[in-house]
């Protein structure tokens, strides 16, 4: 099953591809698709588990790949995308996937909202956030709204940087105790960056979430706990083996060390290291019964 579903998701993204996006379009276009593909990998188990006509919330929906996906796969999907700083190259095809969807009758509600102004409570059987969550402008006030907006015992998954780890994945440059003076020293670098559109946008828009923060939060407003995944890590290592656009996106330094670490056995070690200091942090909580 996981592997049809897999199948599923690539099938639905290259037909958007092909019949929507221009080929002028497409480099950028891809970059989203693998996205989409592996945000699915995260929440595929938590999906497969939800009744047919269960009501999803994506937090953070890019150009609407895996919301539509999930819209063609049964479910009633809403979607947030407000296009934020450093993102506003996304929405030529943010549009040009939703008239394709228009097209083939298929609905996705967008909201173009930031997660911080979204008011909708006991709405959502599950909500989901991809790489997102370090560039929300109010950490508490998102993890806040994206809980409530959960019906009772419905469940809220969270994927994204954790940096306690002292690395920018976005820039591939370590931290130094702050913000701040990581800017001083490196923002040459940052505004250079060949990787990253909008560099200057995207970086002032990093909020240097951390895992310690968002489980103080959870404990102190709602007394729940959330529940971290330990492999996280060494699943972000493994995609950098397995995915060749993802890996292009990181040092080559860190491409070497990993296929060494691969070579001799090594990248399981990565299953050991403690959530709080991991380079990601992949987090669900469910929302406890009315």
């Amino acid at each position: 099953m996981r592997d049809g579903a897999n199948l599923a998701i690539r099938n639905f993204i290259e037909e958007v591809r092909a019949k929507s996006i221009d080929p002028s379009d497409r480099e950028f276009f891809d970059i989203y698709a693998n996205e989409a593909a592996f945000g699915f990998s995260v929440i595929r188990g938590d999906i497969e588990a939800l009744a047919r006509g269960a009501r999803v919330l994506e937090v953070g929906a890019g150009i609407l790949l895996l919301s539509g996906f999930l819209a063609a796969s049964g479910f009633q999907v809403h979607a947030i995308e407000p296009v934020a700083a450093g993102f506003s190259h996304s929405r030529k095809l943010q549009k040009a996937v939703l008239s394709h969807y228009e097209k083939i009758g298929l609905k996705v509600t967008l909201v173009e909202s930031e997660i911080e102004n979204f008011a909708e409570t006991e709405c959502f059987d599950y909500a989901f956030s991809i790489n997102v969550f370090e560039h929300i402008r109010d950490i508490e006030m998102g993890l806040s709204n994206a809980y409530r907006s959960l019906r009772p015992r419905g469940a809220l998954r969270i994927y994204c940087p954790n940096y306690h780890f002292p690395y920018e994945p976005h820039f591939n440059i370590p931290t130094l105790f702050s913000k701040r003076f990581t800017e001083l020293v490196f923002m040459s670098s940052i505004l250079k960056s060949k990787r990253v559109i909008e560099a200057k946008e995207t970086w002032d828009g990093l909020n240097w979430i951390n895992v310690t923060r968002v489980r103080s939060f959870f404990r102190k407003r709602f007394a729940a706990t959330p529940v971290f995944n330990s492999r996280a890590t060494y699943l972000i290592a493994s995609r950098i083996m397995s995915d060749p656009q993802f890996a292009a996106r990181r040092s080559s330094w860190m491409s070497h060390c990993l296929r060494q670490m691969r070579r001799t056995g090594l990248l399981h070690l990565f299953k050991l290291i403690p959530v709080a200091i991991a380079p990601v942090m992949d987090f669900k909580i469910e929302r406890g019964a009315a």
